[in-house]
């Protein structure tokens, strides 16, 4: 699905601050990339991991993350695909589902597209995404969805 990267910020932590941690531990912020561009850190193109196709190898610094980024700056055709959902746990049948969104799978991704300032990128649903959410986040409606719990009886 095509979002709109300004309505995805609204619906995730980074409406507030855009910092990007990763996995193991190491964060990183626009201004770090900046310098980092500046500076002709090279690329790579090793991949990180993922939740789905092959462990994420850990062991990284932030040099590595710097310089993934970099190359997601340099092959903006690559910046897809990014996997999200909504927060939600289940309880007594119930899915409780937040109105905020989660990246399960692109962080390097996302922050060369918000250094790019890209208005739109492919993200996947990787997992279960409110409908209101969605819509907003795809421009299907204008509404933003409502800050509160959506609750869902599971049968």
């Amino acid at each position: 699905m095509n979002v709109i990267i300004s309505r995805f910020k609204e619906c995730t932590s980074y409406k507030n601050e855009i910092i990007f941690y990763f996995v193991d531990g190491i964060n990183t912020t626009l201004s770090d990339i900046d310098n980092a561009v500046k500076s002709n850190m090279p690329e790579t193109n090793i991949p990180f991991g993922d939740t789905d196709t092959y462990i994420p190898y850990t062991k990284r610094n932030i040099n590595y993350h710097l310089q993934r980024i970099i190359y997601f700056i340099n092959h903006p055709n690559e910046i897809r695909n990014i996997k999200i959902k909504s927060a939600w746990w289940i309880d007594n049948n119930v899915l409780y589902a937040y109105p905020h969104l989660k990246i399960e799978d692109g962080y390097h991704r996302i922050a060369a597209a918000f250094y790019l300032g890209l208005k739109k990128i492919n993200m996947i649903n990787y997992d279960y995404i409110r409908l209101d959410v969605k819509k907003y986040i795809t421009g299907e409606t204008n509404e933003k969805p409502k800050n509160k719990i959506q609750e869902i009886k599971l049968t």
